[in-house]
């Protein structure tokens, strides 16, 4: 299985800065900037409320204690209670459609509004949940041949396993650290919308400045 990784569309999104400042200066010098500073800053507020549903998420429903203190029926067989989970966690992905929903309308606004063909830090929240359906494959598909030849071979299948495993549930060990790549790839997710969301707002103060305009106040954002 290749890397879930998205530094393809980290790079495309610097790479569009220039152009969509351009665009900005043009587009909105006469205005006061509080649209745009709402639409990155609810992006930031997005990124981190996935950070939180995630985590949720990827807690094994079998290890998981109930409402009333307990833990719910799980097959003894660990293939079946393993699949008992990755559909558990389906399901909830599922559940989550309306939080993916508003980061895709909050995508579409943000590259609209600053002329980008993608904004990174949303992008990789939709591809997260794409290779959780994708890495699930392994444990639902009944002909693991169905997903390559090559998987076929015991080391091959295991390296996959693992590496799906890995992206699926949380491993509380690493997690801790740098090894958990959910973990990983949204705190690059985060740190690429602060720092965009703060290009904005300092880019806005400039051009007031510049023009020697006064903001209006800022008010919360809202999507």
């Amino acid at each position: 299985m290749k890397a879930f990784s998205s530094l393809g569309l980290v790079v495309a999104l610097w790479l569009s800065v220039s152009f969509s400042l351009w665009l900005f200066y043009r587009l909105f010098r006469r205005r006061d900037g509080s649209r745009q500073k709402q639409l990155t800053a609810a992006a930031l507020g997005l990124v981190d409320e996935g950070a939180a549903a995630f985590s949720a998420l990827r807690a094994r429903s079998s290890e998981s204690v109930g409402a009333l203190g307990s833990y719910g029926w799980h097959s003894n067989d660990p293939r079946e209670a393993m699949q008992d989970d990755v559909r558990a966690l389906l399901n909830a992905i599922e559940a989550k459609s309306p939080y993916f929903d508003r980061v895709k309308a909050a995508k579409k606004r943000i590259e609209k509004t600053f002329g980008l063909s993608d904004f990174a830090p949303l992008a990789e929240i939709l591809q997260i949940r794409r290779d959780f359906w994708a890495a699930s494959e392994i444990f639902l598909i009944e002909d693991i041949r169905a997903l390559g030849a090559e998987l076929t071979e015991p080391e091959s299948y295991e390296a996959f396993r693992a590496e799906a495993l890995a992206l699926l549930f949380k491993d509380e060990y690493a997690a801790q650290g740098d090894g958990d790549p959910v973990v990983l790839r949204l705190s690059i997710a985060r740190e690429e919308a602060a720092a965009f969301n703060a290009h904005v707002e300092e880019t806005i103060a400039a051009e007031f400045e510049r023009e020697g305009l006064q903001p209006q106040p800022r008010s919360s954002p809202c999507l």
